[in-house]
């Protein structure tokens, strides 16, 4: 560990746990990113990014679950949708067939609890409400899916339900998956945001919570082109 050089880090001291570190154990990550070539254009000028930077450092983005969440061209989903088909074929039907880890089959769980999220978090953004409690919440969230119920208003329920009423199949695979309901905040609020704009060329420097996405940051700010054959951002 002596060997470890960081920049603005300093390594105190070292001992074992007796604890092992798991996922989702951190408190956060921080991001430094440059945005290169950007093209400006008289509806999207430099002055009217800065002015967005400005809003977002102010009231936060909606808090999306990025795109990368669902592997490449949406591929967590698929395998999600043929785990929720596997399940409602007849137990006689699905005898033999090999079962998936249970990391692996986890994954496509989580991605599938991701895009419900989004759904509902993207009829929050439309409507107006992303930002503002409703219907008796303590704080603007959104639903990740599962059994039981956590105690948000019937009316919330209900809307939440119909927003989501297209995709009973993985809502029902979600209730009989062991996974239980949770709630997430429909907003992310950047911490130390702090930016540089020189040319077409900018930096980006802030902090968010575990379980954020930079990308739910940054697509607020630019459209991104990935090239053939890259990864979805």
């Amino acid at each position: 560990m002596s060997e470890i050089e960081l920049s603005n880090c300093q390594i105190l001291s070292v001992a074992r746990h007796r604890r092992k570190l798991r996922r989702g154990t951190h408190y956060g990550n921080r991001f430094e990113i440059i945005l290169r070539d950007l093209r400006f254009s008289p509806e999207a000028s430099a002055g009217a990014l800065l002015e967005r930077l400005q809003q977002i450092k102010a009231l936060g983005v909606p808090n999306y679950f990025g795109e990368q969440r669902f592997g490449i061209d949406a591929g967590n989903l698929v395998a999600a949708d043929q785990h929720f088909a596997i399940r409602r074929e007849n137990v006689s039907k699905t005898r033999g067939r090999r079962r998936q880890r249970g990391g692996i089959k986890g994954l496509y769980l989580s991605a599938a609890r991701a895009y419900l999220f989004n759904r509902v978090l993207s009829e929050r953004v439309a409507d107006g409400t992303w930002r503002r409690a409703r219907d008796g919440e303590m704080a603007p969230a959104g639903p990740l899916w599962g059994r039981g119920r956590l105690p948000v208003a019937a009316s919330l329920a209900d809307w939440e339900a119909g927003v989501l009423a297209p995709m009973s199949d993985w809502l029902h695979g979600l209730e009989h998956s062991g996974l239980n309901q949770e709630r997430r905040a429909l907003i992310l609020e950047p911490s130390d945001l702090h930016w540089h704009l020189c040319g077409d060329v900018l930096r980006l420097e802030f902090e968010l919570p575990r379980g954020a996405y930079a990308t739910a940051l940054l697509r607020e700010l630019v459209v991104t082109h990935v090239p053939d054959g890259g990864a979805m951002l």
